[in-house]
This record gives C-alpha cells, sequence and structure tokens, in this order.
C-alpha cells in the first residue's frame, strides 16, 4: 500500500480510501451486532416472558451505559495513543459479547452481554472519527465522515437481512443443536452468526497505518491541562445547543429504528422475517442517500460560505421529515409506507452523518477525540437510552395496546425533530461565527500548510493565511452561499 502524501500533506487518496473503507467495514459489523435484536423482539419476548419495556431496555439503557460513559475516557485515550489499538480491542470486546448473547438464558444475562456490547463500540467512533481527520484534508472530510456514518447505519439493514435469512432458511424450528455448543433457540444462533465478522475485521484493522495528527492547536503534553478545557468552555454557547440538535435527533432516530421491524409486524400483519426485509431495505437506502447527499450538501454549503454551513443539512432534513414521519406510519399500504420510511430514515441519516463533521470544525485535533466520545455521551444518554424506553412506553402505558405502536413511533419522534430542526435555525449564525473565528485563529499561526484546505481551495498557505487575516468572523458568519 503506497504511502506517499500529497501535495497538501495529507496521506495519499489512495492510502486514504483504503483506510476509510476499513473503518466502513468496521462500521458494518459494529451495527450489526448492535441493531440485530430489532429483529428478535418477538422471538426474544416469547422465549424470556418480557414486555416492551424490558425489551427497550435491553435495546437502549443496556447498551448505553458503558457505551456513552466510556466514550469519555476512550476519547482522550484515543488524543494520546494508537488509535487503531484501541480499535481492535473494542472489535473483539463486543464481537465476543454479541455472542455471549446467543448464550443467555435469562433477562439479566442478556442485559449484561448487551452492556459488554456497548463497551466495546465505544471505543470505535472517538478513534475512527479522530483517524479520519489526519488522513482527510478538510474540505473532503465531511463527505469522508458522511460516508463512514453511512456504512455504518448499513450494519444495522444487513443485521435486518441477516437475522431474516437465517429464520426463513429454519422456517418453524425453534431450537438449533450445535456442535459443542448443544441445542438453543433459533434466535440465540443469530446472536452468535452476527458475532463472528467481528474477529475477522480486527485482524484487517492490523493493515491500517497510524498517521501523523495534525491541526494542532495545543502542544500535545497540554492536551488534557486547564487550557484544552478553557477551550471547551469559550465555545460552550456553541456546543452545548449543537449537541442538544443533534441529541434531539438520535432521540428520534433510535425511537424508529429499534421497534420498526415490530411496528410491520403488528401494524400490517407482516411475518417477522418479512418485516426485517422491508426494515433493512428502509435502512439501507435511506442510510446511504442520507449520509451521501447529507455529506456533499455540508461540504458545499460549509466551504462556500452559506450561513450555518453544514448545520443547514439538520434544518431541511428536520423540515421534510417532520412532514413525512406521520404518513409513514398511518398508510394502508406497506410499499407505501416503505418509499415514505425511506425518505424520513434518509433525513436522519444526512443529520447524524453530518454531526462529527459539524463538531470538529469548531475544535483543534487534539480534542477531536474527546469531543466525539462527548457527542456519543450525549447522544447515546438521549437517543439511545430513552428513544427505544420513550416508544415502548408510550405503547405500554399510554396506548396499552401492542398494536398501537405505529402510534408511538409518531407522537414521540415527531416532536424530537420538530424541536432540533426549529434549534438548529436559530443556532446557525452563532455556529457560522465561532467557525469563522477557529480558522482565523489557525490561519494567523504561520506554517500551517492545512488552511488552503479550511478555505476549501488549492491555493498557496500564504494566500490563504492572507485571506483569513483579511476576513473578519462576523462578515464571514454572515455570507451566504450556494
Amino acid at each position: 500500500m503506497r504511502r506517499s502524501a500529497t501535495t497538501d500533506g495529507y496521506p495519499s487518496i489512495r492510502l486514504a480510501s483504503y483506510v476509510l473503507a476499513v473503518l466502513m467495514i468496521a462500521g458494518v459489523v459494529s451495527l450489526l451486532d448492535r441493531q440485530i435484536m430489532i429483529l428478535l423482539v418477538e422471538p426474544i419476548q416469547r422465549d424470556l416472558g418480557i414486555t416492551d419495556t424490558q425489551i427497550s431496555l435491553l435495546q437502549g439503557l443496556a447498551f448505553a451505559i458503558f457505551y456513552c460513559f466510556a466514550g469519555l475516557p476512550l476519547g482522550q485515550l484515543a488524543d494520546r495513543v494508537s488509535r487503531k489499538k484501541v480499535m481492535i480491542f473494542g472489535i473483539v470486546t463486543w464481537s465476543a459479547a454479541t455472542i455471549g448473547c446467543g448464550a443467555a438464558r435469562t433477562f439479566e444475562e442478556l442485559f449484561f452481554a448487551r452492556v459488554m456490547v456497548g463497551f466495546g463500540e465505544a471505543c470505535l467512533n472517538p478513534c475512527a472519527y479522530s483517524l479520519m481527520s489526519d488522513y482527510f484534508a478538510p474540505h473532503r472530510r465531511g463527505r469522508a465522515y458522511g460516508l463512514f456514518g453511512g456504512a455504518s447505519s448499513v450494519g444495522a439493514a444487513l443485521s435486518l437481512f441477516l437475522g431474516s435469512a437465517v429464520l426463513s432458511m429454519l422456517g418453524a424450528v425453534a431450537f438449533i443443536s450445535l456442535p459443542l455448543v448443544g441445542t438453543l433457540a433459533t434466535w440465540k444462533v443469530v446472536f452468535i452468526i452476527a458475532g463472528l465478522p467481528g474477529l475477522m475485521v480486527a485482524l484487517l484493522l492490523l493493515t491500517v497505518p497510524e498517521p501523523h495528527r495534525r491541526e494542532t492547536a495545543v502542544r500535545h503534553a497540554e492536551a488534557s491541562s486547564p487550557k484544552a478545557l478553557a477551550f471547551l468552555r469559550e465555545n460552550a454557547g456553541v456546543i452545548i445547543p449543537l449537541l442538544v440538535v443533534y441529541a434531539l435527533w438520535s432521540m428520534a432516530g433510535y425511537g424508529y429504528t429499534a421497534w420498526m421491524a415490530t411496528g410491520y409486524v403488528r401494524t400490517y400483519g407482516l411475518s417477522v422475517p418479512n418485516a426485517g426485509v422491508l426494515a433493512g431495505i428502509i435502512i439501507t437506502a435511506g442510510s446511504l442517500v442520507g449520509a451521501y447527499v447529507g455529506g456533499v450538501l455540508g461540504d458545499r454549503w460549509s466551504s462556500g460560505g452559506a450561513k450555518g454551513g453544514k448545520l443547514r443539512v439538520t434544518f431541511w432534513a428536520s423540515a421534510i421529515a417532520a412532514v413525512t414521519l406521520p404518513v409513514w406510519w398511518l398508510l394502508d399500504s406497506p410499499l407505501l409506507s416503505v418509499l415514505v420510511g425511506c425518505l424520513v430514515y434518509s433525513c436522519g441519516a444526512a443529520t447524524l452523518t453530518s454531526a462529527p463533521a459539524a463538531l470538529n470544525e469548531l475544535v483543534p485535533n487534539e480534542l477531536r477525540g474527546r469531543m466525539s466520545a462527548i457527542y456519543l455521551l450525549v447522544t447515546g444518554i438521549v437517543g439511545i437510552s430513552f428513544g427505544p424506553a420513550a416508544v415502548a412506553l408510550a405503547t405500554d402505558f399510554i396506548f396499552a395496546d401492542r398494536s398501537a405502536l405505529n402510534l408511538s413511533m409518531i407522537v414521540v419522534p415527531g416532536p424530537a425533530i420538530v424541536a432540533s430542526g426549529c434549534l438548529a435555525w436559530a443556532l446557525q449564525t452563532r455556529y457560522s461565527g465561532a467557525v469563522a473565528r477557529r480558522r482565523a485563529e489557525f490561519a494567523a499561526s504561520p506554517g500551517e500548510t492545512f488552511v488552503r484546505d479550511l478555505a476549501g481551495d488549492d491555493r498557496s498557505p500564504t494566500a490563504g493565511v492572507e485571506d483569513f487575516r483579511r476576513a473578519r468572523p462576523d462578515e464571514h458568519a454572515g455570507q451566504e452561499g450556494s
């Protein structure tokens, strides 16, 4: 694998593309293991005798306990040590834990296994986003983040397709005898199969070189000092509301994703495998289209100086989703429902895959691992923990009717999407000003070759510095672009 650098000092496009492909595969496997339970709600409930609310705890709280809070020390670790090694450790951990879900005999054992899946997966995103920022120049970074996020979402679809295929192949067989393991329920076999690919991905990650860290504004020895904390405090007026924007969308997205397949079973009377296929189609199409379009538009609006930059993606996605979400679950035809569902899901994918790029525009390299961990903490607590649980609680206690799940997936995610879009609109000017100030600060430091990339052009570093020295933050923030 060639490692020659580009003219802007970043690794070659060929090497960067290879690394992105490996990270995308890791992302696919992580969502495969995380979301396989989406399809197995009904058989798990029958086997263990648990309610929708208990299932939501397995989908959300159990996974989020370590996924959210372990991300902070892991994010700091990603800013200091080999990110590749941290990711390998995480992949092996979550893969073994997914296999462990297949060995669980009680609700408590399954809960603990899901906790460990969350702990392992907490290693991936802070390291991956930090790694990508050193492989891709800023004007290419939004698309790279978008592709990574989109590939990760495809893992959720793959879990549905894989699970549906296994369940269809086994038909009405409730138990399977495996060598060295014994007799297991069919849903347990699905967990074991889902956990195996991650072990191979861990080996593939060994081929990824650890790149030189770029765009550093604080010396490495000071990365965890009060200066780094002061940076976050000074920008809290932008960072905190921005995290709220994405946390609200995360709550909505995790809410309807966790119950999507079950919704097609209960609303349209489909079999579990058929419902899994339809849900998989929605996630695949929505993730790929949304991640790509969101990444391209975010980069275009950001480099063009449009007010709000990447944050514009969230506003327009929220506006479209707020109108189409009720239609998704109130149509009589399941096929038409799938088409509308693809549109809603693409809006969520566009927002959540552009989120890391939007946040990382505000922080220097040596804080990006921790910023990603903070992002995962906030969106995890609000989204993963409360999204699936809120939908289940609405079904169990507000409507008190299992067949009203479709209504729960309207009344819970809908207001969160509307609130996210309104806050994104209100935050545009402040966000643009903060990004402009950060770019100007870096431009004022002589010898920083990445300045022209922040400007989004191919001129010399000196030209980029002079442009930023002449630019006033408030003027830049008010520019409109295409």
